[in-house]
């Protein structure tokens, strides 16, 4: 099953987060990485072979550790915004 397209997406979501995650669609962008592994799953919900649903389920977790870090640069960055903000106050 060929997945470096939909990967290669999902990378280049994650590089602009991680570039600018001050950016006015970066809940977007997040929206779009938490809803990868449902198409994941949906995925393997067709007749796979024991390797390419093992496979998957590494992209799966991939995936998931991708969306929980670029979540954890965009709190961050609001955090340092609000904090910076306060103290120009």
């Amino acid at each position: 099953m060929a997945v470096i397209y939909p990967i290669s997406a999902v990378w280049t979501i994650f590089c602009n987060i991680i570039y600018n995650p001050m950016h006015a669609h970066v809940d977007g962008d997040l929206e779009l990485l938490n809803w990868v592994p449902q198409l994941i799953q949906d995925m393997r919900k067709r007749r796979l072979a024991r390797d390419e649903m093992v496979h998957m389920g590494m992209i799966d977790d991939f995936v998931a550790e991708l969306a929980r870090l670029a979540g954890e640069a965009v709190k961050k960055a609001r955090r340092d915004h609000r904090s910076a903000s306060s103290a120009s106050s």
